[in-house]
């Protein structure tokens, strides 16, 4: 299974593209994001209470937020366990069923092996854990997730006012697919057109403000964005900020963050609190300019844009 592979191999292609210093501090606030996911999920477990909105949508913001540092670092054993438990999550936060003591620990058991692996990449005395187990667990609750049918399918929740309605994603996937890219700067925009032209059709935006009209405009017409490339530091809004809104519309609209659109950061920042940020944003990964088309696609079949 390639979540059992051993990661001294990403160990080394993550020490050779940055540095020791921003790899520790990356697995430093997975550890924070975990750690608060582990609270909530201890009181479900101890005190026997409901899964809230409120402790989904942190756990939700988490585990994402664990993923994109995860596929940043290349971590394959990390980004596959995470995923999985944000699956496992995302699904309860459609309201199918209940999160169960039972299912709070399979998840509790994922996010204490996410911090073992965490200490184990930074530590060279530590070996990193076995995912195998944790993967079964909860790939068996989310085939149990998938199965349940609903007594009746909720639509989709009203956005912000300033914005209007979304309607639902739609479930028809073409082949092609459809992506959109915020860059200010025209040669970044000409190298990412051509990189992404053979995957699907490319729109572009100009700042962030733009990259938030175009993607309610899209959604509006049915055919929502697969992918967008967002640059950081543009005009009349950044592009942590444009994530940030198009989340939340997305969260407005009932869509969780695995199953939103994915989102790509194109920069050339190499700041440590904007990447921390971004990831908290919900960006899915975060790409170092000058991009190359192994890298982007290395990338977009890690997030199951490709196959």
């Amino acid at each position: 299974m390639q979540g059992d592979k051993k990661t001294g191999q990403e160990e080394t292609s993550a020490a050779d593209r940055l540095p020791k210093e921003e790899i520790e501090l990356l697995y430093e606030d997975c550890r924070a994001n975990l750690g608060e996911i582990e609270t909530g999920l201890m009181d479900i477990i101890d005190y026997n209470i409901k899964a809230t909105p409120e402790f989904i949508s942190r756990g939700l913001r988490g585990f994402h937020s664990v993923n994109g540092a995860a596929v940043y670092l290349r971590n394959e054993s990390m980004t596959a366990l995470s995923r999985a438990a944000e699956s496992v999550l995302t699904e309860f936060g459609a309201e199918v069923e209940e999160l169960t003591i039972a299912d709070a620990e399979a998840l509790l058991s994922a996010v204490d092996l996410l911090k073992q692996m965490t200490a184990a990449e930074s530590s060279q005395s530590v070996a990193a854990p076995s995912i195998g187990g944790e993967l079964v667990r909860l790939n068996a609750i989310l085939s149990r997730q998938q199965s349940a049918t609903p007594a009746e399918l909720k639509p989709a929740k009203g956005i912000a006012e300033a914005s209007k309605a979304l309607p639902e994603v739609p479930v028809v996937q073409t082949r092609r697919l459809k992506v959109l890219i915020a860059e200010d700067d025209s040669t970044s925009r000409t190298i990412l057109q051509g990189l992404l032209s053979k995957y699907g059709d490319c729109d572009v935006a100009l700042n962030g403000r733009e990259a938030v009209d175009a993607f309610i405009a899209a959604w509006r017409t049915g055919k929502g964005y697969d992918l967008i490339c967002m640059d950081i530091r543009m005009p009349e809004m950044d592009g942590t900020e444009a994530v940030q809104e198009i989340r939340s519309l997305e969260k407005s609209a009932e869509i969780y963050s695995s199953k939103g659109v994915k989102i790509f950061m194109t920069t050339t920042v190499r700041d440590m609190k904007i990447i921390t940020t971004s990831f908290k944003a919900l960006c899915d990964t975060y790409l170092l300019k000058p991009l190359d088309g192994a890298q982007l696609e290395e990338n977009m079949r890690i997030c199951g844009l490709l196959s």
